[in-house]
């Protein structure tokens, strides 16, 4: 559905540290923190997601962080790449 909305989903997976249980992550990326404000809003306020699988993802989640990083194209690229 994040690809379907625009958003660049470069990475996704499980934590590879054992002892850290249903950890996940996912990497995204935008070419500025208004184009990433405008794709999120669209999206999370979409129908498709508030009707949709919204309460199957977010129920599960106990806590979760958001890392903004600033790094060139070259990084990204390597991040999916990797993945």
């Amino acid at each position: 559905m994040l690809v379907e909305a625009g958003i660049d989903v470069v990475d996704l997976g499980p934590s590879l540290v054992p002892d850290e249980g249903d950890h996940a992550y996912l990497i995204r990326a935008f070419t500025s923190l208004s184009e990433r404000d405008r794709l999120e809003e669209a999206f999370y306020g979409s129908d498709a997601w508030r009707d949709g699988p919204r309460a199957r993802v977010l129920d599960p989640i106990d806590s979760y962080q958001t890392v903004v990083l600033d790094v060139r194209e070259a990084v990204v690229e390597g991040l999916r790449t990797a993945g």
